[in-house]
């Protein structure tokens, strides 16, 4: 890729058979304030992805992978090309805001800053939407059955945490319109009663009610990432995940990590590094080369200006052998080569109290895995470890000492 002294940013988009997403995405980037180049890298898309691109956005680059090479593998190819100052990464199922690529490089303002992460918002909107029972134990998120908007299942995409004795469910919803909710319950209790925070309400009913709910009826942004954490328990994790977005993270403070689905790094840091390690395929690669970053003395900035709305797992599904596999082997390997099997062990032995319910989302069609491992998920987990078990000896021997590790 050629360099352009007028562009300050180039960025990697990575697809595969996502070309119902990428029109979104691409508009997006064509309404960005900052000029920029675009790469598409195309992981052997077999749906005609490559034909979109050529018919309608031949302003784009494009770079071909013979295989899938999952996220970590495609965004290390394209970003291996770029040749300006800065380098981002966008999900293909993400849509920037116009001013996102200025507000992302604007926050480079120190030379220690080495990547900067935006406020991911999900996609679409939410409306609240109280559940409660005339009768009976105080509801959990396995008391709800289903959540319907319109006649659609939505259960899999709904917010709960609780309110009282009953929940609070976020429900995604169309920008416009009015709405029409309706929330099944298992057995268990009589007389539920749904309603809008601010509206309506159902008549009590045995295990179904619906609602209707005007066009007014509130719509609220939700926080995927304002940057990545470290849990005490080791697992990667995003500050804010599933908050209803208040303005409480508009600070611009220096975090553990990016969320890879939209960051930016100076090309030539990151070109030091490697970039993503390929082999991690998807997830934790993004904690991976920010735990890198840090080692060498680097910073990592928020930028809450810098907005994205994302399709959160539109790629893959949560609770799948494919996730659930990924997450447990890349966990336990990034955390290896970064801190080293002693802390690693202690991490793992740890043992942290449950936290308080909060927010998460409903188990639904699609939606996260059940806590009672099913015989998938504990297939995919033995596997996962096997895998470490194979690449221990080289993480031993090359990860980052702890001395290299920013105090």
């Amino acid at each position: 890729m050629s360099a352009d002294d007028d562009v300050q940013v180039t960025v990697v988009v990575v697809t595969w058979n996502g070309a119902h997403l990428l029109a979104d995405c691409l508009d997006g980037l064509r309404e960005q304030h900052l000029p920029h180049r675009v790469l598409v890298v195309d992981n052997a898309s077999t749906d005609g992805t490559l034909q979109l691109l050529a018919s309608d956005y031949p302003e784009v680059e494009v770079l071909c992978s013979d295989r899938n090479t999952g996220f970590a593998g495609g965004a290390t190819l394209g970003l291996r090309q770029v040749m300006s100052p800065f380098a981002a990464v966008l999900n293909n199922d993400a849509r920037p805001d116009p001013a996102w690529l200025g507000e992302l490089v604007a926050a480079f303002d120190a030379p220690d800053v080495a990547a900067v992460t935006s406020k991911v918002l999900l996609q679409p909107r939410f409306t609240p939407v109280l559940v409660g029972l005339r009768a009976g134990p105080p509801l959990t998120r396995a008391s709800v059955a289903a959540v319907l908007l319109d006649d659609e299942d939505v259960t899999s995409r709904t917010i709960a945490e609780p309110h009282g004795s009953g929940l609070s469910l976020l429900v995604p919803t169309p920008a416009t319109g009015p709405i029409s909710v309706s929330v099944r319950l298992r057995p268990g209790g009589s007389g539920i009663v749904v309603g809008g925070v601010d509206g309506p309400q159902s008549a009590p009913a045995e295990h179904e009610a619906r609602v209707d709910l005007p066009a007014s009826a509130q719509r609220v942004d939700v926080l995927n990432s304002t940057g990545g954490m470290l849990t005490a328990s080791g697992h990667g994790a995003d500050r804010g995940y599933l908050e209803v977005d208040h303005g409480q993270y508009d600070e611009q403070p220096e975090v553990f990590a990016v969320c890879g689905a939209a960051a930016a790094f100076r090309t030539e840091v990151g070109r030091e590094l490697g970039w993503f390690d390929p082999w991690l395929f998807a997830y934790y690669e993004d904690l991976d080369l920010s735990w890198r970053l840090r080692a060498k003395g680097f910073t990592i900035r928020y930028a809450p200006r810098a907005v994205v709305r994302h399709r959160h797992a539109a790629t893959s599904s949560v609770g799948s052998e494919f996730f659930v596999f990924h997450n447990v082997r890349n966990r336990l390997v990034v955390l290896t080569r970064n801190a080293g099997w002693l802390a690693t062990a202690r991490i793992l032995l740890r043992r942290a109290g449950s936290p308080p319910m909060g927010p998460a989302m409903l188990a639904g069609p699609g939606g996260p895995a059940p806590k009672v491992l099913g015989i998938t998920n504990l297939h995919a987990k033995v596997r996962a470890v096997a895998a470490v078990a194979r690449v221990l000896p080289r993480e031993l021997t090359t990860r980052v000492r702890p001395r290299e590790l920013k105090g």
